[in-house]
């Protein structure tokens, strides 16, 4: 009797889905953290040239200096390549906002900086934007990259909460709403602003000077901030 062969599956990108079993056999490297991370830096790179529908498997082995085969050992396919990425664009994000909960500056400072740093201006902040919001189709799909984005909108929450609480306690903030109906409310703007400046709809500068005043108005807040236009939150406070 002929037994029937079974073929390997392909992903929507063109990809044999080998499977565990499957999976191409190389020497194992050193430090298998860093060639992950190449990996993850070359699919973003591809990301933000040609977006994510001009993502392959080449073009990341291409960018990164490695076969397709070896960047097959360290992940099944392209969409947990993107998956990856994904994840460790919001950890690096959240990294840099939660520092400044770190610093010793007053929570009226803290707010502004955090939202300039929420700011895609030209550079490196604008190219993690751009990778973050090109990969956002991609939590309605896959399950990794759904949980890892209601992770990533609550610790950011949760830092404009704590911001916002302790201008409470200092008397800098009067909320009338609740603070975490703020945290929401100033995360949800945040995030549909920085479309527009991906577009060009509008400038970095004026979506920072928006995100400021409509904090401010939403936490009661005294003082008057002015953007600087550099992005660094380091504005005017009058």
């Amino acid at each position: 009797m002929l037994r029937r062969l079974r073929m390997p599956s392909v992903t929507q990108h063109g990809v044999p889905n080998l499977g565990e079993a499957g999976r191409v056999k190389v020497a194992r490297p050193k430090n298998q953290d860093q060639r992950r991370s190449e990996i993850l830096s070359a699919a973003k790179a591809v990301i933000h040239t040609r977006g994510v529908t001009g993502v392959n498997l080449k073009r990341i082995a291409d960018q990164a200096g490695l076969s397709s085969a070896l960047i097959l050992y360290y992940y099944a396919d392209v969409d947990e390549i993107l998956a990856a990425a994904y994840r460790t664009a919001t950890e690096e994000f959240l990294e840099k906002r939660e520092f400044l909960l770190t610093e010793a500056i007053s929570p009226t400072e803290q707010l502004q900086r955090c939202l300039a740093l929420g700011t895609p201006y030209p550079g490196a902040r604008e190219e993690a934007a751009r990778v973050l919001y090109e990969l956002q189709p991609l939590i309605l799909n896959n399950a990794d990259a759904a949980t890892w984005s209601r992770e990533f909108f609550s610790r950011q929450t949760t830092l404009f909460r704590s911001i916002i609480d302790a201008g409470v306690r200092t008397g800098e903030f009067r909320a009338a709403l609740d603070p975490n109906t703020v945290a929401i409310n100033l995360v949800a703007l945040e995030d549909g602003l920085a479309t527009h400046a991906l577009t060009g709809l509008m400038t970095p500068n004026s979506i920072e000077a928006t995100l400021v005043q409509t904090a401010m108005h939403m936490v009661g807040g005294s003082a008057v901030l002015r953007s600087d236009g550099t992005g660094t939150g380091t504005g005017t406070v009058g």
